[in-house]
């Protein structure tokens, strides 16, 4: 873990980009339905990228299977050419998956997936 979040959890990747601002990704501890992946975008001075997000500089995302609740467990990210945020890390409810989501670089995602078992 890189440091505590602005929402409970940790962060476990950090990427600097051209333009100095900062992405995060981790886990949060947020959701009474169990932990899930997170981003956060930084501006270059630190503070939160309010344009990154629902207008609070993160995107949380959560994995669930039929109505079993997950902890979702963001571990590793990328940055893509074009701007989209990839975050791998994996998904534990009655099995282990691995799961991957692709933000935008708004932070809108894309379908999330969680494949594989124990």
């Amino acid at each position: 873990m890189v440091r505590s979040t602005s929402l409970g959890g940790g962060l476990s990747a950090l990427h600097v980009l051209d333009s100095g601002r900062i992405v995060a990704a981790g886990t949060t501890v947020k959701s009474q339905t169990g932990d899930q992946f997170l981003v956060e975008k930084y501006k270059r001075d630190g503070t939160f990228d309010t344009s990154f997000g629902g207008g609070d500089g993160a995107a949380v995302t959560g994995f669930k299977t039929g109505g079993e609740s997950r902890d979702d467990f963001g571990l590793d990210m990328a940055v893509q050419s074009d701007g989209k945020i990839v975050v791998a890390g994996e998904s534990i409810g009655t099995d282990k998956r691995f799961a991957v989501v692709r933000y935008t670089s708004a932070a809108s995602s894309t379908r999330p997936s969680a494949v594989g078992g124990s």
